[in-house]
């Protein structure tokens, strides 16, 4: 069993992914040490690892991850506008890849990774 950060209170866990070798990933919204998320690492048995903690201004707030076939996290936050964003896991470093403008929707969503290797997601 392990245990959050204090830092992390009062934040919400988001969808957790499982890597291949077992490894569970996950963010939680509104936690961190920033208060505006993080990501992080669980290893059953094992301790939970801070990966990245969103900063106090601009991308906030993750609510959708997913693992993809090329070993990277994917993401959007719920926040307007939602930032979709890519994690590298191999180097530790975030990338904001696409900002969505108001009249495309918020990133309340789920992702998925389609056979065409794609990612697929839908906003409010």
């Amino acid at each position: 069993m392990a245990s959050f950060p204090s830092t992390w209170l009062g934040g919400l866990p988001a969808p957790l992914v499982m890597s291949p070798s077992g490894a569970i990933y996950g963010t939680f919204l509104g936690g961190g040490t920033n208060h505006r998320g993080s990501i992080y690492k669980y290893v059953p048995g094992g301790q939970i690892t801070t990966l990245f903690n969103f900063p106090k201004a601009g991308v906030i707030d993750p609510n959708a991850l997913l693992l993809a076939d090329d070993g990277n996290l994917y993401g959007g936050t719920r926040t307007d506008p939602t930032v979709l964003y890519a994690f590298n896991l191999k180097t530790n470093t975030f990338h904001p890849l696409y900002q969505m403008n108001g009249s495309q929707g918020v990133c309340q969503c789920w992702l998925l990774q389609g056979s065409d290797g794609k990612i697929y997601g839908a906003a409010l």
